[in-house]
Order: structure tokens, then sequence, then C-alpha cells
């Protein structure tokens, strides 16, 4: 995360972060609405999505992102544009998130991104869940270095 504030910083960008799991709902919302982009960033996506989703934080997004708001995801914020995270359970601990009671996700795309691939300490498991999901669901995997853009719908 922090490589990831120093990479936009040098491109002129003002970072703010915000941690959802312990701001109020009016915080969220004021500090994501002024700002120009949203850029969750990575740790466990089970815990991202419990956390955007006790918060209320997944539906701000969504209505910012409907108004035109431009939204980078890197690793688990990426993984949660997907309609279901359910395929990321070997990469993830779910026990992170205790209190998530689905893995619907933002559903933004109709594929599913599955970041680092051919990038340790994940090359692995992230074989893993190509051998298991390749022929049930849309897979995007992504090395570290690489980005998917989504234009327009």
């Amino acid at each position: 995360m922090e490589d990831d504030k120093k990479a936009f910083e040098r491109l002129g960008l003002i970072v703010e972060e915000l941690d959802i799991s312990s701001s109020t709902i009016n915080h969220i919302k004021k500090t994501i609405k002024k700002n120009d982009f949203i850029y969750p960033s990575g740790g466990n996506t089970f815990y991202l999505l419990q956390e955007l989703k006790i918060s209320g934080t997944d539906k701000i997004i969504l209505e910012e992102i409907k108004n035109g708001k431009l939204y980078i995801g890197a690793s688990a914020g990426s993984i949660i544009t997907t309609k279901n995270i359910g395929y990321i359970a070997k990469m993830d601990d779910r026990g992170k998130a205790r209190n998530l009671t689905d893995y619907n996700a933002l559903n933004l795309v109709d594929f599913y991104v599955l970041p680092h691939h051919t990038n340790e300490p994940f090359t692995k498991v992230v074989e893993e869940i190509i051998l298991d999901y390749s022929n049930k669901i849309d897979l995007i995997p992504i090395s570290n270095t690489e980005v998917v853009q989504v234009k327009g719908e």
C-alpha cells in the first residue's frame, strides 16, 4: 500500500487515506465524494468486502462510479469489482471476516480478476485457482505489472 501511495504521489496526485473500519459513514461519504478517484488497496479480500458492507461504503462507491468517478483497485480492490469473491478463498483467509454473511461483491464487471499471476508468494495458489475455476467463470489472471482497464459499461 505504501509503494502504491508513493507512486501516486510521484505522479503529482494527492493521496488521502481512509480507514472505513473506523470512520463514520458521514466522514466516509464526504471523503469519497470530494476526491477525484477511489482506490481500494490490497489486503484480505474477505475483510475488505466485510468492512465495505458493514460501513455502507459499498453503496457509496457504487453511487460515485455511477456518477463517473474513476475507480482504481489493486489486489483485493480489484477482486471486489466482481460479482462474487468466493473464487479467491484459496488466496485469502475467510476467517478474517467473521461477520461477512455472503460473498457477493460490487458486481461492476462481468469477469473475475485474478491478481498476482506469476508473482511470489502467490504463484502456486493462483495456478490452483486457475485450475479450479477456469472452466466455471471468466477468469482474467494478471501479474503485478499488468492492469485491466474498463471503459464505459
